[in-house]
């Protein structure tokens, strides 16, 4: 939720029947409206009495991105009205974002890449899992031949809800994906397809273990699916919707949304040309339509909390060829909570009717003065009169 204090400091005198505070959306829609202060104290400001007007805002948890604007409006005891705001934008305002899970932008590494991520696998296993050219390689140069299952996972949890249903907005996982091999079957021994789980009950669906959600590459066509048990076979899997037709040796970036609230999942792709990893661009870019489709046997109550990368392969000698390279991973991220904003508001000039500025957080500020930590003046201070 996002969690507010307001404060209003005054020189001269405030009638507190008349303080009150509101709280504005991006669009400027009332979030909260004609809040009242809930204590009245006093406290020496510049050597001048001053009236402390103090409010804690009841938590909310805001679900549209931007900046929300907060606003304190007071009359003085003299009659003179007064309404200061500042501005704040939460980081991301307790909605579900595409945010980068990992571009493996590090050394060239083989078996252990780091960054949280744990590996489950059959079969040969040395040199099969590598950063290598800043990508994710599997089964590529200086692998070990052999038929096999290749997975890297990472444990959601923290970064947003792992009951999918249970998060506010849309939900967003993207990657790109190429392999060099052009007969990609399906899973099982001595087949090639490429996978990327979106979210599975089990850290080891390769060894036939959870139940989830993912993309599935092969036979020509990106599918999105729903397993059960594992991702050992074709039947362990159902497709959901209408798969993309593309070429399994493309250079492909794919995007995958799930609205929350009704359990849609909608599945993206698109070609980037040329022959190799080097074409890739942003995945978060793609945009061919393959499906839109209703499915929510694993949402509502289970917890999906592990995604992971997984590539199943035959025996042919690792390489471009026989291998597959994942780059450019985002998954949702959620800011649970926003960080505490603070909003104190001196009244500066207690002897005219214009107020050319106002203080907020010990520092006085104008139309020419902006705070670069992100709390922004959004006018300069009149009286109503």
């Amino acid at each position: 939720g996002l969690t507010l204090d307001f404060t209003l400091w005054h020189y001269m005198g405030v009638d507190p029947a008349t303080a009150s505070y509101d709280l504005l959306d991006p669009s400027g829609a009332l979030v909260w409206t004609n809040g009242t202060f809930d204590t009245v104290t006093e406290t020496t400001l510049n050597n001048k009495t001053c009236q402390v007007f103090t409010a804690a805002v009841p938590d909310i948890l805001p679900a549209v991105l931007g900046v929300y604007t907060a606003r304190v409006t007071a009359v003085s005891s003299n009659g003179y009205g007064v309404t200061d705001q500042a501005t704040y934008t939460p980081s991301t305002a307790g909605a579900g974002v595409p945010f980068v899970l990992d571009r493996f932008s590090r050394p060239d590494v083989s078996d252990d890449i780091g960054e949280g991520w744990a590996t489950n696998n059959t079969g040969p296993t040395a040199g099969n899992i590598q950063l290598r050219d800043h990508a994710l390689q599997f089964y590529g140069v200086g692998g070990t031949s052999g038929d096999g299952r290749l997975s890297v996972v990472r444990d959601m949890t923290g970064r947003y809800n792992p009951v999918l249903t249970n998060n506010a907005g849309t939900l967003t996982w993207a990657f790109n994906f190429y392999s060099g091999q052009a007969n990609m079957t399906g899973l099982g021994s001595g087949k090639y397809a490429g996978l990327v789980v979106l979210g599975s009950t089990s850290t080891n669906f390769v060894g036939g273990y959870g139940n989830g959600y993912a993309v599935r590459i092969c036979s020509n066509q990106v599918a999105l699916v729903k397993f059960t048990g594992g991702l050992n076979s074709d039947t362990d899997a159902t497709t959901i919707g209408t798969p993309a037709n593309l070429a399994a040796n493309s250079p492909m970036g794919i995007r995958v949304t799930l609205d929350a609230a009704t359990g849609t999942w909608t599945l993206y792709t698109t070609n980037w040309g040329g022959t190799g990893p080097e074409a890739f661009g942003n995945p978060l870019a793609a945009d061919d339509l393959a499906t839109s489709n209703v499915d929510a046997i694993y949402l509502g109550a289970t917890s999906l909390p592990y995604v992971g990368c997984y590539w199943n392969h035959g025996s042919g000698a690792p390489g471009s060829t026989y291998g597959a390279v994942f780059d450019d991973v985002y998954a949702p991220y959620v800011m649970p909570a926003a960080p505490l904003m603070t909003f104190l508001v001196y009244d500066e000039d207690m002897d005219e009717p214009e107020h050319s500025g106002f203080n907020v957080d010990g520092r006085q500020f104008t139309l020419a003065s902006i705070n670069p930590g992100g709390l922004t003046v959004t006018g300069l201070v009149a009286d109503a009169n």
